[in-house]
């Protein structure tokens, strides 16, 4: 007779998670009992006056991992994740670390200059010869450029930029200036061609 090989799910956590914590597990366990496959579970408090529940972060843990990792055809250590506008979101060893906003915000500038400048340069004119009112405009205008930014901009630019993105490897200082400085070199780029460009100073072809 073969039995199902079993799943172990591990809870990390490390804020002050209250006295009624230990008793809502407690339930949520009880809750459990019933469902298939399940087959025990166990909680176990840390120190006195300590929070941090550390089975993700124990020398037991990480001495056990080798060898059941040789069987597996992935690893279940890092997870990777990049959202639409620019942010990585890592999980390893059970901790989440995202890209710092100030990356985020560096890359989302780098994309949206360009896509809006164009956007009024050769979607504006149209807008207005159709006779949309300015408020109404604006607002087709917004549409267009999320969709192009979440689908398709922001997407390539991400993965140009990943390894700067990246909150663990690209947390070093060394990574975080050089890539900090490319982007400002492409903001000086984007400035000088629509600055020097007159065919693209969508300003000149509104009434």
């Amino acid at each position: 007779m073969l039995s199902a090989p079993a799943t172990a799910v591990s809870i990390f956590h490390r804020e002050d998670v209250g006295e009624n914590f230990a008793s809502w597990v407690a339930e949520l366990h009880a809750r459990a009992e019933n469902a298939p496959g399940f087959d025990s579970a166990r909680i176990s408090a840390p120190e006195a006056q300590s929070f941090e529940w550390a089975w993700m972060q124990s020398d037991v843990r990480s001495a056990a991992l080798p060898e059941p990792r040789k069987q597996l055809t992935g690893d279940f250590s890092a997870i990777s994740h990049s959202t639409p506008f620019g942010s990585l979101v890592r999980v390893e060893d059970g901790r989440t670390q995202v890209t710092p906003d100030w990356k985020t915000a560096m890359l989302v500038l780098l994309v949206l200059y360009p896509t809006v400048m164009t956007l009024s340069r050769f979607v504006g004119p149209i807008l207005d010869d159709v006779g949309a009112p300015p408020w109404l405009s604006m607002w087709l205008s917004q549409i267009l450029s999320v969709g192009l930014m979440t689908y398709f901009f922001m997407p390539a630019v991400t993965g140009w930029f990943r390894r700067w993105l990246d909150p663990i490897d690209g947390a070093g200082r060394r990574l975080s200036l050089i890539g900090a400085l490319t982007v400002v070199l492409v903001y000086a780029l984007t400035l000088t061609v629509f600055a020097s460009i007159k065919w693209l100073q969508f300003w000149d072809y509104l009434d």
